[in-house]
């Protein structure tokens, strides 16, 4: 009987032994588990504070491009301002910059909404259309800076500003309609400075009749600043502003 007692006690100490094995080896699955959590939320906070920095530092260049736009122009004649922005915009680029706009859906109906412009002798020292710059402080990101500038026109009775085709300005054919300059000695309008790129209206114009409505040229700009998600391999984030300028006045800015 001794013996199988002290069978019976051999027995229960060994499956104590192993009861503790079990509950040792959950108790690693589990901080494991805690531990591989804990890691990834460091991770996620780690991306998120980078996203976060890359946006911040987005901002900045867009609000440092904008003011770089409006600093360029203070002071200048209306009618001087879209030859000012567009001095240094190559027209490759130019369309370049519109391009991304539009396809991010920056510029929605660019179409109808703006008449790209650029300079066909564009000046290195003014404002170009596409700069790239790199963070140095960060993991090298590369952020491209467009600044798109073009033309609308604006009817007196309408907040919008529209492009000279959506405003019927401009014939489907190509053909401009007969204007004149308001206040100008009813001056004719030129059509190239509807129609050419790096033309624009010297003032407001209308058909010379009583009745006609006003058009007011402006000089849209947008300045978009882009860089890759590093959160999502193959996406581009993006930040933006606008602004509309009023190409017939040198002391209206109007912000859109």
């Amino acid at each position: 009987m001794g013996h199988m007692k002290g069978g019976r006690q051999s027995l229960r100490k060994r499956m104590q032994r192993g009861f503790t094995m079990v509950e040792v080896i959950v108790a690693i699955g589990m901080l494991t588990l805690v531990g591989l959590a804990a890691a990834q939320f460091a991770i996620t906070a780690v991306h998120s504070s980078y996203a976060h920095q890359q946006r911040s530092i987005a901002v900045g260049l867009a609000e440092s491009g904008m003011e770089q736009v409006q600093e360029s122009v203070k002071g200048k004649d209306g009618n001087t301002i879209f030859s000012t922005l567009t001095s240094g915009m190559a027209k490759s680029q130019a369309q370049e910059a519109l391009k991304t706009a539009s396809d991010l859906n920056v510029i929605e109906n660019a179409a109808d909404t703006i008449d790209l412009g650029w300079s066909d002798t564009p000046s290195a020292t003014a404002i170009q259309a596409k700069v790239e710059t790199t963070d140095q402080q960060g993991k090298g990101t590369t952020y491209t800076v467009y600044t798109v500038v073009g033309k609308c026109y604006r009817l007196s009775t309408q907040a919008s500003c529209l492009s000279a085709a959506k405003q019927g300005l401009v014939t489907t054919a190509g053909a401009v309609g007969s204007f004149k300059y308001v206040g100008q000695g009813n001056t004719a309008v030129e059509a190239a400075s509807i129609t050419d790129p790096t033309k624009f209206p010297t003032g407001p114009f209308n058909t010379g009749t009583a009745a006609s409505q006003t058009y007011s040229p402006m000089v849209r700009v947008v300045v978009l600043v882009t860089w890759p998600d590093s959160q999502h391999q193959g996406k581009t984030c993006w930040y933006s502003t606008a602004t509309i300028l009023d190409g017939s006045n040198d002391d209206t800015l109007k912000t859109k």
